[in-house]
């Protein structure tokens, strides 16, 4: 009975210490057990009895797995096992006491029965050498060492990112991979005479940029606008004028006048004939030029007239006005010019004076009237020697001659002839008393 209550206890103990062992185990430091995440992280250790070898229930905890199994054990992070040779753990490597303990990578267990003890640390790498540089189209790779426990690795670099100018770059500057990238136009339009365009609010680059888009023909009113941005392409014409087809004048001259706001075309000043003429020869404008008359009258048997003084053109001509009769000591005169109508009644009026020019006459009174006048009359005429014609005014004797002179007609040269004749007689005359007086005498006296 007591040896049956005895092996119950041992049995339970064991059950108790096969429970707890694996929880003990992954915070216990043994020799052979390497902690290092760098080779497979954490896992509990496995061991196995000397001997054959027994089979356990095997054990599980904390992300390690293991099992006794005569030839080791297995866990999730590191694999070992007592197989009488020694044990082996995915993140380290070591084996208990019996053949002869084997490490891994993280730590090396002793040559014999031993094994080498290496505690659980987090390495810290320095980069001893840059094996390949990385750049954006390929990886590179830096040899590190532990400052800690000077364990040598050779680490990856990644590939380093592409280069761009700038947010909207799509290609990269430096393999040219190109990506998707596009400018953030700007809402509002940018423009001048050339165009029009919208900038990117990312890099400041013109982007769809477009000739401007005109819209209807400027007015008098209206701007020529593209219809895209709104630039002014022609601003408004103002007023286009449209000149009248008659003239327009004043008292300084005339012109063409536009209908809609009176600006003068073709100004010119007035053309009159003299400087009283008070209409215009182009215009027709009726000025208020005037004649500038004196007060001496001229006048004729029949009417008076004045004369301006500026132009010298005669004034209207208006009849004599008669005044008072004459008596026997005063005339009768004009009322308007002064002209005499009528001599006094004691006077006895007589033509004793004529006077003409080629075509008229007139017979004066010594008092100066006017007795007769008129054009002349001619005679029948009178033929002369030479062929003309004199004819002779009846009233006043004046004579005209017509018709062209008879050329003279050819006489016998007479004179030259009795001339010629006088001559040879002298001649020899002139001879005969040469002769006679160089004729030597002949007579007592000669020699």
């Amino acid at each position: 009975m007591k040896g049956r209550t005895l092996f119950s206890l041992v049995l339970c103990l064991l059950l108790v210490v096969s429970l707890t062992l694996p929880v003990f185990a992954e915070g216990t430091d043994q020799p052979g057990i390497s902690l290092s995440e760098e080779e497979g992280g954490e896992g509990g250790a496995g061991s196995g009895d000397q001997g054959g070898g027994s089979e356990g229930s095997g054990n599980e905890g904390g992300g390690n797995e293991g099992g006794d199994q005569g030839s080791g054990n297995e866990g999730g992070g590191s694999e070992g096992g007592d197989q009488g040779g020694g044990n082996e753990g995915g993140g380290s490597e070591g084996g208990d006491q019996g053949g002869g303990n084997e490490g891994g990578s993280g730590s090396e267990g002793g040559s014999g029965n031993e094994g080498g003890e290496v505690k659980p640390h987090e390495h810290v790498w320095e980069v001893e050498e840059s094996v390949t540089k990385a750049t954006c189209t390929q990886e590179g790779s830096n040899k590190v060492k532990c400052k800690i426990c000077g364990a040598v690795e050779t680490h990856v670099v990644p590939k380093l990112p592409h280069s761009y100018t700038n947010a909207c770059d799509p290609d990269c500057n430096v393999c040219y991979h190109m990506r998707d990238a596009s400018h953030k136009p700007s809402t509002t339009w940018s423009k001048n005479a050339g165009g029009h365009w919208h900038v990117c609010t990312v890099c400041g680059e013109k982007v769809d940029v477009a000739d401007h888009y005109p819209g209807p023909a400027a007015t008098e009113d209206k701007d020529q606008i593209c219809m895209t941005c709104g630039y002014v392409m022609t601003k408004a014409l103002g007023h286009v004028h449209k000149y009248k087809k008659e003239y327009s004048s004043d008292a300084t001259g005339h012109w063409y006048a536009c209908e809609g706001c009176g600006e003068k075309k073709d100004f010119q000043e007035h053309v009159f004939d003299n400087p009283c003429e008070p209409v215009c020869k182009v215009c027709g404008y009726v000025s208020d030029n005037a004649h500038s008359y004196g007060d001496i009258f001229q006048y004729d048997e029949e009417n008076h007239w004045l004369v301006c003084t500026i132009c010298g053109q005669e004034g209207d001509h208006i009849a004599h006005v008669p005044g008072d009769p004459a008596t026997e000591d005063t005339p009768q005169v004009c009322a308007v010019c002064g002209m005499e109508l009528a001599p006094p009644l004691n006077h006895t009026h007589l033509g004793e004076m004529w006077t003409y020019d080629e075509e008229n006459h007139q017979n004066l009174c010594s008092c100066g009237m006017v007795m007769e006048e008129g054009p002349h009359t001619w005679d029948e005429g009178t033929e002369n020697s030479d062929g003309t014609v004199t004819f002779t005014c009846t009233r006043c004797a004046y004579q005209k001659v017509e018709g062209e002179p008879k050329a003279a007609e050819a006489e016998f040269p007479w004179v030259l002839v009795i001339g010629g004749v006088a001559l040879v007689c002298a001649v020899g005359a002139a001879v005969a008393l040469i002769v006679v007086l160089v004729k030597k005498p002949t007579g007592k006296f000669s020699k």
